[in-house]
Protein backbone atom coordinates (compact mmCIF):
# COMPACT_ATOMS: atom_id res chain seq x y z
CA UNK A 1 0.00 0.00 0.00
CA UNK A 2 2.57 2.46 0.79
CA UNK A 3 4.56 2.11 -2.54
CA UNK A 4 0.91 2.42 -4.36
CA UNK A 5 0.80 5.61 -1.97
CA UNK A 6 4.22 7.00 -2.98
CA UNK A 7 3.63 6.28 -6.48
CA UNK A 8 0.33 8.72 -6.00
CA UNK A 9 1.76 11.44 -4.00
CA UNK A 10 4.65 11.73 -6.86
CA UNK A 11 2.01 12.19 -9.58
CA UNK A 12 0.50 15.12 -7.89
CA UNK A 13 3.77 16.60 -7.18
CA UNK A 14 4.48 17.21 -10.85
CA UNK A 15 1.59 19.42 -11.52
CA UNK A 16 1.47 21.59 -8.14
CA UNK A 17 5.05 22.22 -9.54
CA UNK A 18 4.31 23.22 -13.03
CA UNK A 19 1.57 25.28 -11.42
CA UNK A 20 3.85 26.82 -9.19
CA UNK A 21 6.21 27.87 -12.01
CA UNK A 22 3.85 30.34 -13.56
CA UNK A 23 3.56 32.80 -10.71
CA UNK A 24 7.57 32.08 -9.31
CA UNK A 25 8.40 33.21 -13.32
CA UNK A 26 6.03 36.10 -12.71
CA UNK A 27 7.49 37.73 -9.41
CA UNK A 28 11.06 36.66 -10.25
CA UNK A 29 10.05 38.89 -13.73
CA UNK A 30 8.11 41.59 -11.12
CA UNK A 31 11.29 41.53 -9.03
CA UNK A 32 13.83 42.45 -11.79
CA UNK A 33 11.56 44.82 -13.21
CA UNK A 34 10.87 46.63 -10.03
CA UNK A 35 14.74 47.40 -9.74
CA UNK A 36 15.00 48.59 -13.01
CA UNK A 37 12.23 51.01 -12.18
CA UNK A 38 13.43 51.83 -8.98
CA UNK A 39 17.37 52.63 -10.90
CA UNK A 40 14.58 54.90 -13.23
CA UNK A 41 13.07 56.23 -10.87
CA UNK A 42 16.07 57.77 -9.14
CA UNK A 43 17.52 58.91 -12.69
CA UNK A 44 14.86 60.57 -13.30
CA UNK A 45 14.67 62.65 -10.04
CA UNK A 46 18.19 63.50 -10.47
CA UNK A 47 17.43 64.87 -13.79
CA UNK A 48 15.02 66.96 -11.89
CA UNK A 49 16.59 68.09 -9.76
CA UNK A 50 19.33 69.13 -11.91
CA UNK A 51 16.83 70.58 -14.59
CA UNK A 52 15.25 72.67 -11.80
CA UNK A 53 18.76 74.02 -10.69
CA UNK A 54 19.71 75.26 -13.81
CA UNK A 55 16.56 76.77 -14.78
CA UNK A 56 16.39 78.84 -11.44
CA UNK A 57 19.20 81.42 -12.10
CA UNK A 58 17.11 82.51 -15.16
CA UNK A 59 14.56 83.37 -13.64
CA UNK A 60 12.08 85.82 -13.62
CA UNK A 61 12.73 84.90 -17.50
CA UNK A 62 10.64 82.25 -17.58
CA UNK A 63 11.68 81.58 -21.67
CA UNK A 64 15.32 81.44 -20.84
CA UNK A 65 14.77 79.06 -17.66
CA UNK A 66 12.47 77.10 -19.66
CA UNK A 67 15.08 76.06 -22.58
CA UNK A 68 17.67 75.60 -19.89
CA UNK A 69 15.80 73.13 -17.57
CA UNK A 70 15.02 71.22 -20.73
CA UNK A 71 18.49 71.38 -22.41
CA UNK A 72 19.62 70.02 -18.86
CA UNK A 73 17.26 67.31 -18.84
CA UNK A 74 18.11 66.62 -22.48
CA UNK A 75 21.80 65.94 -21.42
CA UNK A 76 20.73 63.72 -18.83
CA UNK A 77 18.93 61.32 -21.56
CA UNK A 78 15.22 62.78 -20.89
CA UNK A 79 13.76 65.01 -24.22
CA UNK A 80 11.03 66.40 -24.15
CA UNK A 81 8.38 64.54 -26.58
CA UNK A 82 11.49 61.52 -27.36
CA UNK A 83 10.04 57.83 -26.79
CA UNK A 84 6.94 58.76 -24.65
CA UNK A 85 8.99 61.34 -22.17
CA UNK A 86 7.51 64.73 -21.34
CA UNK A 87 9.83 67.37 -19.46
CA UNK A 88 7.39 70.33 -18.08
CA UNK A 89 8.29 73.38 -16.68
CA UNK A 90 5.96 75.28 -14.28
CA UNK A 91 6.92 78.56 -12.43
CA UNK A 92 4.87 78.95 -9.07
CA UNK A 93 6.16 81.85 -8.32
CA UNK A 94 8.05 84.64 -9.91
CA UNK A 95 11.35 83.39 -8.27
CA UNK A 96 10.66 79.23 -8.49
CA UNK A 97 10.60 77.03 -11.05
CA UNK A 98 9.21 73.68 -10.96
CA UNK A 99 10.58 70.97 -13.66
CA UNK A 100 8.19 67.86 -14.45
CA UNK A 101 9.34 64.69 -15.90
CA UNK A 102 7.39 61.48 -16.63
CA UNK A 103 8.91 58.70 -18.45
CA UNK A 104 7.96 55.53 -19.87
CA UNK A 105 9.45 52.40 -18.71
CA UNK A 106 10.99 49.59 -20.46
CA UNK A 107 8.77 45.90 -19.61
CA UNK A 108 11.80 43.39 -19.66
CA UNK A 109 10.48 40.11 -18.19
CA UNK A 110 7.06 41.52 -16.64
CA UNK A 111 6.09 42.09 -20.35
CA UNK A 112 4.59 38.20 -20.11
CA UNK A 113 1.66 39.67 -17.59
CA UNK A 114 1.85 43.21 -18.32
CA UNK A 115 0.33 44.93 -21.45
CA UNK A 116 1.18 48.50 -21.51
CA UNK A 117 4.78 50.08 -20.18
CA UNK A 118 5.05 51.53 -16.53
CA UNK A 119 4.71 55.57 -16.22
CA UNK A 120 6.99 56.88 -13.62
CA UNK A 121 7.40 60.25 -12.90
CA UNK A 122 9.03 63.00 -10.83
CA UNK A 123 9.79 66.50 -10.06
CA UNK A 124 11.95 69.16 -8.52
CA UNK A 125 11.30 72.74 -7.14
CA UNK A 126 13.69 75.56 -7.00
CA UNK A 127 14.36 78.55 -5.98
CA UNK A 128 16.15 81.63 -7.01
CA UNK A 129 16.77 84.18 -3.79
CA UNK A 130 16.08 87.78 -4.63
CA UNK A 131 19.45 89.93 -5.95
CA UNK A 132 19.81 92.14 -2.48
CA UNK A 133 19.28 95.81 -3.13
CA UNK A 134 22.71 97.37 -2.00
CA UNK A 135 23.44 100.93 -1.18
CA UNK A 136 20.54 103.25 -1.97
CA UNK A 137 16.66 102.75 -0.26
CA UNK A 138 15.50 105.78 -3.10
CA UNK A 139 16.06 106.88 -6.83
CA UNK A 140 19.43 109.26 -5.86
CA UNK A 141 22.51 106.57 -5.34
CA UNK A 142 25.13 109.19 -3.43
CA UNK A 143 24.81 113.14 -2.89
CA UNK A 144 27.39 113.89 -0.37
CA UNK A 145 25.53 115.76 2.59
CA UNK A 146 22.49 117.00 0.28
CA UNK A 147 19.15 116.14 -0.10
CA UNK A 148 16.62 116.01 -2.38
CA UNK A 149 13.38 117.95 -1.21
CA UNK A 150 13.54 115.80 1.63
CA UNK A 151 15.02 112.75 0.92
CA UNK A 152 17.10 110.68 2.92
CA UNK A 153 20.74 112.18 3.34
CA UNK A 154 23.50 109.67 2.10
CA UNK A 155 26.14 111.27 3.85
CA UNK A 156 28.43 109.85 1.17
CA UNK A 157 29.73 110.45 -2.64
CA UNK A 158 30.27 107.42 -4.79
CA UNK A 159 34.02 107.48 -4.84
CA UNK A 160 36.06 105.92 -7.68
CA UNK A 161 39.78 106.37 -7.59
CA UNK A 162 42.34 106.18 -10.83
CA UNK A 163 44.21 102.89 -10.96
CA UNK A 164 47.04 103.00 -9.00
CA UNK A 165 45.72 105.29 -6.43
CA UNK A 166 46.31 104.31 -2.84
CA UNK A 167 44.32 101.38 -1.71
CA UNK A 168 43.56 102.81 1.82
CA UNK A 169 41.09 105.18 0.09
CA UNK A 170 38.46 103.10 0.26
CA UNK A 171 38.65 101.66 -3.65
CA UNK A 172 39.20 98.20 -3.52
CA UNK A 173 38.73 98.03 -7.36
CA UNK A 174 41.80 100.93 -7.61
CA UNK A 175 45.16 99.49 -5.96
CA UNK A 176 46.53 97.40 -8.59
CA UNK A 177 48.67 95.05 -5.47
CA UNK A 178 47.32 94.37 -2.17
CA UNK A 179 50.44 94.69 -0.42
CA UNK A 180 51.44 98.12 -2.07
CA UNK A 181 49.61 101.10 -2.70
CA UNK A 182 51.14 102.63 -6.24
CA UNK A 183 50.88 100.89 -9.63
CA UNK A 184 54.08 99.29 -10.72
CA UNK A 185 55.49 96.11 -12.06
CA UNK A 186 58.00 93.89 -11.27
CA UNK A 187 57.33 94.32 -7.40
CA UNK A 188 56.95 90.40 -6.95
CA UNK A 189 53.20 91.27 -5.10
CA UNK A 190 49.85 89.10 -5.51
CA UNK A 191 47.66 91.19 -8.06
CA UNK A 192 44.52 92.36 -6.45
CA UNK A 193 41.58 89.91 -7.85
CA UNK A 194 39.36 92.80 -7.73
CA UNK A 195 41.31 95.41 -10.34
CA UNK A 196 39.59 97.28 -12.70
CA UNK A 197 42.26 97.21 -14.87
CA UNK A 198 42.39 94.02 -15.43
CA UNK A 199 39.85 93.99 -18.72
CA UNK A 200 37.53 96.14 -20.70
CA UNK A 201 34.85 94.01 -19.69
CA UNK A 202 32.85 93.46 -17.08
CA UNK A 203 35.06 93.83 -14.37
CA UNK A 204 36.28 96.87 -15.83
CA UNK A 205 35.05 99.12 -13.54
CA UNK A 206 32.09 99.39 -11.24
CA UNK A 207 28.43 97.84 -12.19
CA UNK A 208 25.52 99.40 -10.78
CA UNK A 209 21.96 98.58 -11.25
CA UNK A 210 18.91 100.31 -12.40
CA UNK A 211 15.61 98.46 -11.25
CA UNK A 212 12.40 99.73 -13.50
CA UNK A 213 9.28 98.41 -11.26
CA UNK A 214 6.49 96.40 -13.09
CA UNK A 215 3.83 98.75 -13.82
CA UNK A 216 6.24 102.03 -14.49
CA UNK A 217 4.08 102.64 -17.99
CA UNK A 218 6.65 105.90 -18.68
CA UNK A 219 10.09 105.37 -19.29
CA UNK A 220 13.14 106.89 -17.12
CA UNK A 221 16.39 108.64 -17.46
CA UNK A 222 19.54 108.91 -15.49
CA UNK A 223 21.32 111.87 -14.31
CA UNK A 224 24.97 112.32 -12.98
CA UNK A 225 26.06 115.14 -10.55
CA UNK A 226 29.75 115.75 -10.82
CA UNK A 227 30.85 117.70 -7.98
CA UNK A 228 34.03 118.61 -8.75
CA UNK A 229 32.43 120.82 -11.92
CA UNK A 230 29.26 122.46 -10.47
CA UNK A 231 30.51 125.58 -8.19
CA UNK A 232 29.70 125.68 -4.69
CA UNK A 233 30.03 121.95 -4.55
CA UNK A 234 33.28 121.04 -5.23
CA UNK A 235 34.79 123.70 -3.20
CA UNK A 236 37.12 121.73 -0.55
CA UNK A 237 37.14 121.98 2.93
CA UNK A 238 39.93 123.03 5.08
CA UNK A 239 40.86 119.54 5.76
CA UNK A 240 40.82 118.45 1.92
CA UNK A 241 38.19 115.86 3.31
CA UNK A 242 35.07 116.04 0.75
CA UNK A 243 35.37 116.79 -2.81
CA UNK A 244 37.73 117.67 -5.50
CA UNK A 245 38.35 121.92 -5.83
CA UNK A 246 35.54 123.38 -8.25
CA UNK A 247 36.59 123.09 -11.68
CA UNK A 248 38.29 119.42 -11.50
CA UNK A 249 35.90 117.04 -12.75
CA UNK A 250 35.63 113.01 -12.66
CA UNK A 251 38.06 111.18 -14.55
CA UNK A 252 35.27 109.03 -15.71
CA UNK A 253 33.59 107.67 -18.40
CA UNK A 254 30.02 105.38 -18.27
CA UNK A 255 27.92 102.97 -20.44
CA UNK A 256 25.37 101.09 -20.54
CA UNK A 257 24.58 97.60 -21.09
CA UNK A 258 21.56 95.39 -21.87
CA UNK A 259 18.56 94.63 -19.52
CA UNK A 260 19.55 92.43 -16.93
CA UNK A 261 16.63 89.66 -17.43
CA UNK A 262 19.03 87.24 -15.09
CA UNK A 263 20.50 89.22 -12.02
CA UNK A 264 21.47 85.80 -10.74
CA UNK A 265 23.33 85.08 -14.97
CA UNK A 266 26.00 87.84 -15.53
CA UNK A 267 26.78 86.27 -18.93
CA UNK A 268 23.66 86.74 -20.87
CA UNK A 269 24.72 90.87 -20.44
CA UNK A 270 25.64 93.22 -23.22
CA UNK A 271 26.87 96.94 -23.77
CA UNK A 272 24.70 98.44 -25.80
CA UNK A 273 26.36 102.37 -26.04
CA UNK A 274 29.73 102.80 -26.09
CA UNK A 275 32.00 104.66 -23.50
CA UNK A 276 30.65 108.21 -22.73
CA UNK A 277 32.41 111.23 -20.66
CA UNK A 278 30.05 113.37 -18.79
CA UNK A 279 32.63 116.60 -17.59
CA UNK A 280 29.82 119.46 -17.64
CA UNK A 281 27.30 121.02 -15.22
CA UNK A 282 24.24 121.66 -15.89
CA UNK A 283 22.92 125.02 -14.37
CA UNK A 284 19.49 124.60 -14.87
CA UNK A 285 17.72 121.43 -14.90
CA UNK A 286 13.93 121.59 -15.94
CA UNK A 287 12.98 118.96 -13.69
CA UNK A 288 12.06 119.25 -10.60
CA UNK A 289 9.50 121.96 -10.09
CA UNK A 290 10.96 125.39 -9.20
CA UNK A 291 10.11 125.13 -5.80
CA UNK A 292 12.74 122.45 -5.17
CA UNK A 293 15.74 123.53 -3.11
CA UNK A 294 18.30 124.45 -5.65
CA UNK A 295 20.60 121.37 -4.74
CA UNK A 296 18.90 119.81 -7.76
CA UNK A 297 21.00 122.14 -9.97
CA UNK A 298 24.03 120.74 -11.59
CA UNK A 299 22.57 117.31 -12.68
CA UNK A 300 23.49 116.55 -16.01
CA UNK A 301 21.09 114.60 -18.02
CA UNK A 302 22.82 111.03 -19.88
CA UNK A 303 21.98 109.30 -22.83
CA UNK A 304 21.13 106.55 -20.37
CA UNK A 305 16.97 106.08 -20.74
CA UNK A 306 14.85 103.26 -20.22
CA UNK A 307 11.26 102.49 -21.72
CA UNK A 308 8.53 101.44 -20.18
CA UNK A 309 8.19 98.36 -18.39
CA UNK A 310 5.05 96.39 -19.64
CA UNK A 311 6.88 92.78 -19.03
CA UNK A 312 5.08 92.43 -15.70
CA UNK A 313 8.15 91.60 -13.81
CA UNK A 314 10.73 94.49 -11.84
CA UNK A 315 13.60 94.86 -15.04
CA UNK A 316 17.50 94.94 -14.18
CA UNK A 317 19.16 97.75 -16.08
CA UNK A 318 23.19 97.83 -15.84
CA UNK A 319 25.65 100.95 -15.77
CA UNK A 320 29.27 100.80 -15.72
CA UNK A 321 31.78 103.13 -14.94
CA UNK A 322 35.70 102.97 -15.13
CA UNK A 323 38.15 105.69 -14.85
CA UNK A 324 39.75 107.41 -17.93
CA UNK A 325 42.52 105.06 -19.17
CA UNK A 326 45.03 107.51 -19.62
CA UNK A 327 44.50 108.48 -15.83
CA UNK A 328 46.69 107.06 -13.23
CA UNK A 329 46.44 109.39 -9.96
CA UNK A 330 43.46 110.90 -8.18
CA UNK A 331 40.27 110.21 -7.01
CA UNK A 332 36.31 111.02 -7.95
CA UNK A 333 33.23 111.94 -6.35
CA UNK A 334 29.86 111.55 -8.24
CA UNK A 335 26.53 110.27 -7.32
CA UNK A 336 22.98 109.21 -9.46
CA UNK A 337 19.93 109.86 -10.03
CA UNK A 338 17.25 107.62 -11.75
CA UNK A 339 13.64 109.67 -12.36
CA UNK A 340 9.99 109.11 -14.50
CA UNK A 341 10.17 111.05 -17.71
CA UNK A 342 6.64 112.04 -16.56
CA UNK A 343 8.05 115.32 -15.36
CA UNK A 344 6.18 114.72 -11.87
CA UNK A 345 6.67 112.20 -9.56
CA UNK A 346 9.66 112.93 -7.02
CA UNK A 347 10.27 108.76 -6.29
CA UNK A 348 12.37 109.95 -3.18
CA UNK A 349 10.08 108.01 -0.68
CA UNK A 350 11.98 104.45 0.88
CA UNK A 351 10.05 101.31 -0.23
CA UNK A 352 8.36 102.88 -3.19
CA UNK A 353 7.27 99.84 -5.52
CA UNK A 354 6.44 101.89 -8.40
CA UNK A 355 9.38 104.19 -8.83
CA UNK A 356 13.01 103.32 -10.35
CA UNK A 357 15.58 102.57 -8.45
CA UNK A 358 19.67 102.66 -8.27
CA UNK A 359 21.96 100.80 -6.67
CA UNK A 360 25.31 99.23 -6.78
CA UNK A 361 25.39 95.73 -8.03
CA UNK A 362 28.18 93.75 -5.38
CA UNK A 363 30.63 96.61 -4.23
CA UNK A 364 29.72 100.35 -3.25
CA UNK A 365 32.91 102.52 -3.34
CA UNK A 366 32.13 105.62 -0.66
CA UNK A 367 33.62 108.84 0.95
CA UNK A 368 31.74 109.33 3.87
CA UNK A 369 31.60 112.51 6.11
CA UNK A 370 29.86 113.23 9.05
CA UNK A 371 29.63 116.99 10.59
CA UNK A 372 29.60 116.81 14.19
CA UNK A 373 32.22 115.18 16.56
CA UNK A 374 31.35 112.08 18.61
CA UNK A 375 28.26 112.03 16.74
CA UNK A 376 26.98 108.36 14.99
CA UNK A 377 27.45 108.47 11.00
CA UNK A 378 24.52 106.28 9.42
CA UNK A 379 25.04 104.69 5.84
CA UNK A 380 21.98 102.65 4.07
CA UNK A 381 23.40 99.11 3.67
CA UNK A 382 21.25 96.77 1.93
CA UNK A 383 17.55 95.46 1.15
CA UNK A 384 17.22 92.29 2.63
CA UNK A 385 13.72 90.33 2.73
CA UNK A 386 12.20 87.68 4.64
CA UNK A 387 13.00 84.85 1.93
CA UNK A 388 16.47 85.36 3.96
CA UNK A 389 15.37 84.14 7.33
CA UNK A 390 17.23 82.23 9.15
CA UNK A 391 20.57 82.45 6.94
CA UNK A 392 23.76 84.88 7.65
CA UNK A 393 24.04 88.37 6.57
CA UNK A 394 27.65 88.87 5.58
CA UNK A 395 28.92 92.86 5.62
CA UNK A 396 32.30 92.71 3.74
CA UNK A 397 34.25 96.03 4.40
CA UNK A 398 37.25 97.42 2.30
CA UNK A 399 39.42 99.30 4.29
CA UNK A 400 37.35 100.63 7.26
CA UNK A 401 37.84 102.40 10.84
CA UNK A 402 39.64 105.32 10.01
CA UNK A 403 39.79 107.45 13.55
CA UNK A 404 36.39 105.27 14.44
CA UNK A 405 35.74 103.09 17.65
CA UNK A 406 33.52 100.65 16.56
CA UNK A 407 31.00 99.66 13.79
CA UNK A 408 27.67 98.89 14.75
CA UNK A 409 24.90 96.73 11.55
CA UNK A 410 21.39 98.34 12.29
CA UNK A 411 17.98 97.02 11.47
CA UNK A 412 15.49 98.74 9.96
CA UNK A 413 13.46 99.35 13.63
CA UNK A 414 17.09 101.24 14.75
CA UNK A 415 18.20 98.14 16.45
CA UNK A 416 22.14 97.41 17.30
CA UNK A 417 21.98 93.43 16.06
CA UNK A 418 24.92 91.33 17.37
CA UNK A 419 28.07 90.11 14.72
CA UNK A 420 30.81 87.78 14.86
CA UNK A 421 34.02 89.28 12.31
CA UNK A 422 36.65 87.65 11.15
CA UNK A 423 39.31 89.87 9.10
CA UNK A 424 43.07 88.76 6.85
CA UNK A 425 44.78 92.11 8.87
CA UNK A 426 46.51 89.39 11.10
CA UNK A 427 48.51 88.59 8.62
CA UNK A 428 50.58 91.34 9.51
CA UNK A 429 50.29 92.07 13.39
CA UNK A 430 52.53 90.21 15.43
CA UNK A 431 50.49 88.92 18.61
CA UNK A 432 46.77 87.71 18.97
CA UNK A 433 44.10 89.66 19.11
CA UNK A 434 41.57 88.94 20.99
CA UNK A 435 38.75 91.16 19.54
CA UNK A 436 38.94 88.77 16.06
CA UNK A 437 36.70 85.96 18.03
CA UNK A 438 33.99 88.26 20.11
CA UNK A 439 30.92 88.30 19.42
CA UNK A 440 28.04 90.51 20.49
CA UNK A 441 27.64 94.41 19.30
CA UNK A 442 29.37 96.39 19.33
CA UNK A 443 32.37 94.20 19.28
CA UNK A 444 34.67 95.65 16.58
CA UNK A 445 36.99 98.23 17.84
CA UNK A 446 38.58 99.96 14.97
CA UNK A 447 40.58 102.74 16.44
CA UNK A 448 43.74 101.51 17.54
CA UNK A 449 44.39 104.01 20.24
CA UNK A 450 41.32 103.85 21.92
CA UNK A 451 41.12 99.76 21.83
CA UNK A 452 44.52 99.56 23.16
CA UNK A 453 45.80 97.88 19.67
CA UNK A 454 48.87 98.85 18.14
CA UNK A 455 48.49 99.92 14.61
CA UNK A 456 48.75 96.71 12.62
CA UNK A 457 50.11 97.44 8.98
CA UNK A 458 53.46 98.18 7.91
CA UNK A 459 53.78 97.64 3.84
CA UNK A 460 56.12 99.49 1.49
CA UNK A 461 55.16 102.99 1.13
CA UNK A 462 52.59 103.17 3.91
CA UNK A 463 54.13 103.20 6.96
CA UNK A 464 52.35 102.48 10.30
CA UNK A 465 48.37 103.73 9.82
CA UNK A 466 44.88 102.44 10.85
CA UNK A 467 44.22 99.39 11.79
CA UNK A 468 42.46 97.84 8.91
CA UNK A 469 44.20 99.99 5.82
CA UNK A 470 43.95 97.86 3.00
CA UNK A 471 41.90 95.38 4.24
CA UNK A 472 38.73 93.50 3.86
CA UNK A 473 36.87 92.90 7.37
CA UNK A 474 33.10 90.45 7.21
CA UNK A 475 30.78 91.27 9.44
CA UNK A 476 28.60 88.25 10.29
CA UNK A 477 25.15 89.16 10.93
CA UNK A 478 22.68 85.90 11.96
CA UNK A 479 19.60 86.88 10.80
CA UNK A 480 17.34 84.55 13.58
CA UNK A 481 15.56 85.39 16.16
CA UNK A 482 17.45 88.92 17.16
CA UNK A 483 15.43 90.16 13.74
CA UNK A 484 11.34 90.68 13.28
CA UNK A 485 10.49 90.37 9.40
CA UNK A 486 6.99 90.93 9.49
CA UNK A 487 7.76 94.06 11.80
CA UNK A 488 10.09 95.29 9.41
CA UNK A 489 7.36 95.38 6.38
CA UNK A 490 5.21 97.84 8.12
CA UNK A 491 8.46 100.23 9.14
CA UNK A 492 9.38 103.98 7.50
CA UNK A 493 12.46 101.91 6.53
CA UNK A 494 10.80 98.90 4.80
CA UNK A 495 13.56 96.16 4.76
CA UNK A 496 16.78 98.24 4.55
CA UNK A 497 19.77 97.62 7.12
CA UNK A 498 22.12 100.86 7.94
CA UNK A 499 25.99 100.31 9.23
CA UNK A 500 26.61 102.98 11.83
CA UNK A 501 30.28 104.34 12.26
CA UNK A 502 30.87 105.65 15.93
CA UNK A 503 33.41 108.37 16.13
CA UNK A 504 36.00 109.02 18.41
CA UNK A 505 34.64 111.68 20.86
CA UNK A 506 36.58 114.38 19.78
CA UNK A 507 36.58 113.39 15.87
CA UNK A 508 33.48 113.40 13.19
CA UNK A 509 32.74 110.12 11.71
CA UNK A 510 34.78 109.40 8.44
CA UNK A 511 35.22 106.53 5.79
CA UNK A 512 36.73 106.00 2.74
CA UNK A 513 35.72 102.68 2.20
CA UNK A 514 33.68 99.58 -0.38
CA UNK A 515 31.05 97.66 1.27
CA UNK A 516 29.30 94.39 -0.14
CA UNK A 517 26.46 92.60 1.34
CA UNK A 518 26.23 88.74 0.77
CA UNK A 519 23.48 86.11 2.27
CA UNK A 520 25.24 82.59 2.96
CA UNK A 521 24.93 79.99 0.97
CA UNK A 522 23.61 79.44 -2.00
CA UNK A 523 21.66 81.80 -3.96
CA UNK A 524 19.86 78.75 -5.32
CA UNK A 525 18.00 76.11 -3.50
CA UNK A 526 15.56 73.08 -3.97
CA UNK A 527 12.44 73.28 -1.91
CA UNK A 528 10.80 70.45 -3.15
Amino acid sequence: MRANDDQRAGGYVLPATALLVVPLLVFAALAVDVGGWTVEANRTQAAADAAALAGAPLLPDQTKATQAAQYVAAQNGFVDGADGTTVAVEFPGNQSIRVVITVESDLYYSGIVMENPVTIGRFAEAEALSPIGLSSPTNVLGFGPYSLDGSPVANYWILENNECQVGHYGDIKAARYLSSPWCGVGLGLPENPEFKGRTDGRDGGYMYVVKIPAGLTVGSRLYIFDPGKCPGYGSKPSDGSWNRPDGQGTNLEFRQWSTNDSPLVPTDDFPVTGWIRYDDCAEDLPYPAASWTDQTDGWTSTAFTFPPNTSGETEYHLIQTRTLPATRSGWNHYAFWVRPDDGTTSCLTIGSTTCPSVGAETWAPTQARGEVAGVPMELFLAEVGPEHAGRVMTVRLWDPGEGMNNIQVIDPLDRSLDFTWTSDDTLNYAGTNPSDTCSGNPCLYLDPTFSGYPAKLSNPGWGNHWRFNGRVVNLNVPLDSQVDFPAYATSPNGFWFRIRFEPTPTNAAREWASFGVSIGGDPIRLTD
